[in-house]
């Protein structure tokens, strides 16, 4: 599976998204996987617009990650509107 990835950097504070997984809490940066037909940088885009309500723009490739079999994305992105914490995607709403 491959995963795009967003780091969101404002002020001095950087964005995660809080989980939990068979009783286990654990933080990670926005992101997902792309739909069909969908490059990796649009889908970072749209997730983080699903997830944290941000509208961002993808600045750079920072970092290739392999784990546990999977491709991960992560891009640098720079904000340019929303307000964070109103997304509206599955993952926010329940």
């Amino acid at each position: 599976m491959t995963r795009a990835v967003a780091i969101v950097l404002k002020d001095d504070a950087i964005a995660l998204i809080k989980r939990e997984r068979d009783g286990r809490l654990y933080y990670t940066f926005p992101g997902g996987k792309p739909e069909a037909g969908e490059s990796v940088e649009q889908a970072v885009v749209r997730e983080i617009s699903e997830e944290p309500g941000l509208q961002v723009e993808v600045r750079q490739l920072v970092a290739l990650v392999h784990f546990q079999g999977n491709l991960q994305y992560h891009f640098l992105v720079d904000i340019l509107g929303g307000e964070f914490g109103t997304g509206t995607g599955p993952e926010i709403t329940g």
